[in-house]
């Protein structure tokens, strides 16, 4: 049969596997002939696609209109026509509708080969399919393994902790090294359940977050969690761990278990609390501080933080922290604080200023202060300045003395001239002298007085001038004033001009700056060899009077007992019914009481006498409480009869100087008072204290008592008077002790209120 014809067309078609043969007339490519493979492969009848384009009968499908196959066919089409040579497609990807008419993605490798005719031009394109799905498939599989098996190690290799528990007994389906250690396990525990393998993970509340995670499929996120699974000898440890449930599929709504991923932030928690702990300390300094701190960050220079210092010195609370500068301390804007700042923020150098004048309005109303302060750059590590501590001392009490102390160098040297006008006008002699005891000034009566100028007194000093046997006395007596600040007085001669030594009365007082310190000592000096010379007549005068007052109390005790005798006599002469008469009896008691009266007189006389000539007694330190105490003794019976009582505020240590027999004078008269003029219906009640002055020691005696009349109160001191009758007394006690206090440079006073009571001072000189 070989004379029958070939049909080629039939051959072609029934060939095993997928062949198109086309034309070569771009851009249609018009189909000639297919396999029946390909037809059955692609769902096609073979007429519907014999003579229509290969584009017509496979288009791009709408579910893949971005898929390479066509373009990638048109490709090798052209290739093959062009070059006359085969042409391999690359793999590629296209849907086809399959025997049930769905859309399958299916992975074809093309290869177009160009059919030439006897003059070697295209006649026909043949175009062979392979069907490499599977193929594809299986690649595709090994490397979706080779990625598992590459996760897998990567997962075992993980720098943080990450564990799969499966179920609701939480089964270690998988946990890699980092998170073993993170437990202090090995991998034995796989399959195990976690608090199987971990009991003690329990009290950290675990096994509820598992199960709440698995149950709602929610995802829980921990942040620097404390655990210590090692043993409470080990140090804790810290860690952010992500709980997420995981679905064996996706339509799942139960979670088969949980995925945990755990990472150690110990060290940078442990950094995080030494600095915040580092910075807490700071700021606890920087509150406590007492000096103003603020610091402030970015170009508004927002007020980041500040101690109360800063915040009192602007006048200001808490509530100013994160406001920008300019908007908390508008005034600031024309003081050149601002632009000081936007200096140090945009140069990057520190600025310091001192005694700075500030305004600051506080509660409304502004007020002046006077501040060191320093502005100091807080630079990024590139070098770019983010933000600037402000620090400060308020100066302004330094300042303000400052200017008192300029304020008062002027009026001072304006009072010393007024002062020495004034001095030179006087006709006594005036005198000033450093707190050194040197001289500071003399007035013109003194220069004419020893007649040389002022310059040349104060070169040679007052030395050159005083009696040389005084000379040592009075510059002690001096010094010793200056070193008390007491008041200085002191008699001693002074050569004049004309080479006579005269007498004189110095006498000065401390004078002081108006900020207290002592400026020196002012005083004058009076010449009183005159007076000097009329006192030692009156002395001798008064010695004269004291001897006869003496002379003459003790000649007229023996007449008075004379009396007394022979009224005596005269009544023991008399009858029995005579002396024991009334109008007798009555006219002898008058004689008696005279007498007795005309007795005390005379020893009150000779008691004054006696005290005048004491006066000379030498003064000693004496302890007050202890002389006080001694007093209090004597004066038991007659105060326990009174019911009153002694409080004394007075420490044991403290002493005077005074004459101790007359101290105890003046403590037992004043006590003995109060208690006999104690008011009728309240038991007394004196309190004893003293107190020390620039000058003094005073003491004070306090009572509850009857109380003065305030026109009395001036005659309390004089002799022989008394106000109150109803007890006994002479009138002469607080008339000697006002002498005797007086005698030694001191004084006394009172302040009475009728029913009441008074207060007696006792002013004993240093």
């Amino acid at each position: 049969m070989p004379d029958q014809p070939v049909d080629y067309q039939a051959a072609f078609e029934a060939l095993p596997g997928s062949f198109v043969l086309v034309e070569p007339n771009a851009p249609d490519y018009a189909i000639l002939a297919i396999s029946s493979d390909l037809l059955k492969l692609t769902a096609q009848a073979r007429p519907q696609v014999l003579g229509h384009s290969v584009f017509t009968v496979y288009p791009k499908t709408p579910d893949a209109p971005t898929a390479a196959g066509l373009s990638a066919l048109r490709t090798s089409l052209q290739n093959a026509a062009h070059t006359r040579q085969p042409d391999q497609m690359p793999v590629v990807r296209y849907k086809v509708r399959n025997t049930a008419g769905v859309l399958e993605t299916r992975y074809w490798s093309g290869l177009t080969k160009p059919l030439l005719n006897a003059a070697g031009q295209v006649h026909h394109l043949l175009h062979t399919i392979q069907d490499v799905t599977e193929r594809v498939r299986e690649q595709d599989q090994q490397r979706e393994l080779r990625k598992i098996e590459k996760t897998y190690g990567l997962f075992l290799q993980a720098p943080v902790a990450v564990c799969i528990l499966t179920g609701p007994e939480n089964t270690i389906e998988l946990a890699n090294d980092e998170m073993h250690r993170f437990w202090g396990t090995t991998p034995a525990v796989t399959g195990q359940p976690l608090f199987t393998a971990l009991p003690q993970a329990r009290e950290y509340g675990f096994a509820e977050l598992l199960e709440q995670v698995r149950n709602t499929g929610q995802s829980y996120f921990g942040t620097e969690y404390p655990v210590q699974f090692a043993g409470p000898e080990q140090p804790v440890q810290y860690y952010n761990f992500t709980y997420q449930a995981y679905f064996e599929n996706s339509t799942d709504t139960a979670a088969a278990g949980v995925f945990c991923v755990a990472h150690n932030v110990t060290k940078q928690v442990v950094a995080r609390q030494q600095v915040e702990e580092s910075e807490r300390r700071v700021r606890s300094l920087v509150d406590s501080a007492p000096f103003p701190i603020s610091v402030h960050v970015g170009q508004n220079l927002r007020i980041q933080s500040a101690n109360q210092a800063m915040l009192q010195a602007w006048g200001k609370g808490a509530d100013v922290l994160g406001r920008p500068f300019a908007e908390v301390l508008p005034e600031f804007e024309g003081q050149e604080v601002f632009a000081q700042m936007a200096q140090v923020f945009s140069t990057g150098q520190p600025f310091g200023v001192r005694n700075q004048r500030i305004e600051v309005v506080i509660a409304g109303a502004p007020q002046t202060f006077y501040y060191h302060y320093n502005f100091t750059p807080l630079l990024n590590p590139d070098g770019s300045v983010y933000g600037i501590v402000n620090t400060g001392a308020d100066v302004t009490d330094l300042m303000l003395a400052r200017q008192r102390i300029e304020e008062y160098a002027v009026e001072l040297q304006e009072s010393e001239e007024r002062f020495r006008i004034m001095a030179d006008a006087a006709p006594n002699q005036v005198w000033a002298v450093h707190p050194d005891s040197s001289i500071r000034y003399v007035n013109r009566a003194f220069l004419e007085f020893v007649g040389v100028s002022l310059e040349e007194y104060l070169r040679v000093g007052w030395a050159s001038y005083l009696y040389p046997e005084e000379m040592e006395y009075a510059q002690h007596i001096l010094t010793e004033a200056i070193s008390r600040q007491t008041i200085y007085r002191f008699e001693h001669r002074m050569r004049r001009h004309d080479g006579q030594y005269r007498w004189l009365l110095a006498q000065g007082a401390p004078s002081y700056y108006p900020n207290g310190e002592l400026y020196g000592y002012v005083g004058s000096a009076i010449d009183i060899t005159d007076l000097k010379q009329m006192n030692e007549q009156l002395v001798q005068t008064n010695n004269d009077l004291d001897n006869f007052v003496y002379t003459a109390s003790h000649d007229l005790k023996a007449p008075i007992y004379n009396i007394e005798g022979l009224l005596h006599a005269l009544l023991q002469t008399l009858p029995p019914d005579t002396r024991h008469s009334g109008q007798v009896q009555h006219l002898a008691d008058m004689m008696q009481e005279s007498v007795d009266r005309f007795t005390k007189t005379i020893a009150n006389l000779t008691d004054i006498v006696k005290l005048q000539k004491e006066n000379s007694e030498e003064a000693v330190m004496v302890e007050l409480a202890s002389v006080l105490q001694d007093v209090c003794l004597d004066l038991e019976p007659l105060r326990a009869s009174a019911a009153g009582r002694f409080v004394s505020t007075i420490p044991a240590e403290l002493a005077i100087r005074f004459s101790t027999k007359n101290l105890r004078s003046v403590l037992y008269n004043l006590l003995s008072n109060s208690l006999k003029y104690g008011a009728p219906d309240r038991p007394p009640l004196v309190r004893i204290a003293c107190e020390l002055t620039p000058a003094y020691h005073v003491l004070t005696v306090a009572d509850n008592g009857l109380g003065i009349e305030q026109e009395h109160q001036e005659q309390l001191f004089s002799m022989f008077r008394r106000f109150h009758n109803h007890v006994e007394g002479s009138g002469i006690g607080l008339y000697m002790v006002k002498k005797m206090v007086e005698n030694a440079g001191g004084k006394i006073s009172v302040t009475s209120q009728t029913g009441v009571g008074s207060t007696f001072q006792v002013y004993f000189r240093h």
